[in-house]
């Protein structure tokens, strides 16, 4: 196969949107598996939109902080573009995934996956990074955001971080294909209530576990369907309790991904004086808002 090759990268967050959109062999509510093949089909494609709220602010209104608090408002287009193989032999689905944004700031990037279903689970084999076009930034100070002993540049970095399976995105960033070794077990079926596995482990920066907690029915704006919920664990600090800070769930149904939400609670904010300057709630959401299968 060919490399795809770029010069900038694009965010973790897309990349995981296009790994969890396809979703294969559902098990029913909570026990026998029984299979509901996702159609994977080149052509297939979801779209979501992508938003980030900010709530419960309480910062130093001097700061400057103010532009980083509007909400963030975008969409992310994932579309399957191909087949392929990886070292000859290895069988996978080529996900694109697109991401556009005009608040706060308009902005295009994407990113490509490499994945497929096994009879245990439905793994990411490789991804890479695709183009980015940004506007001229203005004028402002720069924050750091801390949780859980870790910084970040920016409340994105820290939801690709909390939600990709290849550790952090400075160490995960290349222009070039990236095999994931071993690869990420995204889901592992069949999917019951219950069910619990390893989505990234200690070290890689910090372990994430998920597990399947509830079997139900959820309204998005493509309509109501049955969904499990799988809700997410991380340890941050590696203090080997999971974070209370932190809260997230994907749903996923017969056609994939249709919702994610995370929440990240008493962000501490940091100005370039290394000073924190307060504390701010996140909300994340990606919501399916049209499909063509």
């Amino acid at each position: 196969m060919e490399s795809r090759r770029f010069s900038s990268a694009v965010t973790l967050g897309v990349l995981a949107l296009a790994v969890f959109a396809l979703s294969g062999c559902l098990g029913d509510a909570s026990g026998p598996a029984k299979s509901h093949p996702y159609p994977l089909a080149v052509g297939n494609s979801w779209l979501y939109n992508h938003t980030i709220e900010y709530q419960n602010g309480v910062f130093d209104t001097s700061s400057g902080f103010g532009y980083f608090y509007l909400p963030y408002q975008g969409t992310t287009d994932v579309r399957i573009i191909e087949k392929d193989t990886l070292s000859d032999t290895l069988e996978v689905f080529v996900f694109r995934a697109e991401e556009e944004s005009e608040n706060p700031l308009p902005m295009q990037h994407d990113a490509y996956a490499y994945a497929n279903n096994t009879d245990d689970g439905f793994y990411l084999y490789a991804y890479e990074w695709g183009s980015t076009i940004l506007p001229a930034k203005p004028q402002t100070r720069r924050f750091t955001f801390r949780i859980n002993v870790r910084d970040f540049t920016s409340l994105s970095d820290l939801g690709e971080n909390l939600s990709s399976s290849v550790g952090s995105i400075s160490a995960a960033f290349s222009p070039a294909l990236e095999i994931v070794d071993p690869p990420a077990r995204s889901l592992a079926y069949p999917l019951r209530i219950g069910s619990r596995w390893t989505y990234r482990r200690a070290g890689d920066p910090f372990r994430i576990d998920k597990k399947v907690v509830e079997y139900e029915p959820i309204s998005v704006p493509t309509g109501t369907e049955k969904a499990y919920v799988i809700q997410y664990k991380w340890d941050m600090d590696k203090d080997g309790h999971w974070d209370k800070n932190l809260n997230g769930f994907e749903y996923i149904s017969r056609r994939g991904l249709i919702k994610r939400e995370f929440f990240y609670y008493d962000v501490e904010v940091i100005n370039e004086e290394l000073e924190v300057i307060g504390t701010v709630d996140v909300i994340e959401t990606y919501v399916l808002v049209e499909t063509n299968l």
